[in-house]
């Protein structure tokens, strides 16, 4: 099953400990969920940078294995911040099909 974030604030804030350094952050639970499976078909992180412009940067790489997964986490800071990552139930494992 995929898993999703999303944080919304007042505050322009990076999402680092949610979705990299807590022990049940988006990337533990890339390699590993209750399920005892990976999602590892595929990450995206989206966020509105500081013109309301929506960014976003994706992958069809596991979150797990891409050391831009931890770059970009470390790098934003928004208000809205939603990432997702993937494990595909159909359609193949590929840029166009990560998400968001």
């Amino acid at each position: 099953m995929c898993r999703l974030f999303l944080r919304v604030s007042k505050n322009n804030e990076s999402a680092t400990k949610y979705l990299v350094s807590k022990n049940n952050s988006l990337l533990a639970q890339s390699i590993n969920d209750v399920s005892n499976r990976p999602n590892a078909d595929g990450w995206g992180i989206a966020w509105v940078d500081t013109k309301d412009k929506i960014q976003m940067l994706k992958s069809p790489n596991p979150a797990f294995l891409d050391p831009k997964f931890k770059l970009i986490s470390g790098k934003v800071k928004s208000n809205v911040i939603l990432a997702h990552i993937r494990r595909g139930s159909i359609g193949t494992v590929h840029y166009d099909n990560a998400h968001p």
